[in-house]
């Protein structure tokens, strides 16, 4: 099967009725998760990007509080788990300014672990390659963003060595 590309796809969207795409977008929901998620932002949350911030922080948050920081091993496997979550967030909603606060965010949870673990070299890898993600990503917004998130990140080093 040769997949078609998206002006293909287009233009057979264009000659389909209302129905039947819903039909589509019904059965893309139940083919994977990620679509799933995809749609009900695309519908539900798209419009409401402060509140997207503010659930997917929160989710984080919980996940953060499971995080066993007994030993590096396990807390390593928890942090990608919790990147992971975050990263889905930011490509389901392709917006800079929610892949800054998320990613601010992770790194901020990151530096409240204990130091066994803070500076386990894989997750302080991880939290170095995040805070240069970030960092280049703040350089894209407006110049009124960057200040503000910069600032941010300022007062996010003071509270761990980097």
């Amino acid at each position: 099967m040769q997949i078609a590309t998206i002006s293909e796809i287009k233009n057979a969207l264009k000659s389909l009725d209302a129905k039947a795409i819903s039909e589509l977008c019904l059965e893309l929901a139940r083919y994977s998760k990620e679509n799933k998620e995809l749609l009900t932002f695309l519908i539900f949350e798209k419009e409401d990007e402060p509140l997207y911030i503010k659930e997917s922080i929160a989710e984080m948050d919980a996940q953060f509080v499971n995080i066993n920081t007994k030993t590096g091993f396990f807390a390593k496997k928890q942090v990608r788990s919790l990147l992971k979550l975050a990263q889905r967030r930011i490509k389901i909603s392709r917006s800079k300014k929610v892949e800054v606060e998320l990613i601010i965010h992770f790194c901020l949870l990151l530096q409240k672990l204990p130091d066994n673990v803070y500076y386990y070299p894989v997750i302080f890898n991880i939290f170095k390659r995040q805070f240069e993600k970030v960092k280049k990503t703040i350089g894209t917004l407006h110049a009124d963003l960057q200040y503000d998130y910069n600032l941010v990140l300022e007062d996010s080093l003071k509270t761990r060595k980097f």
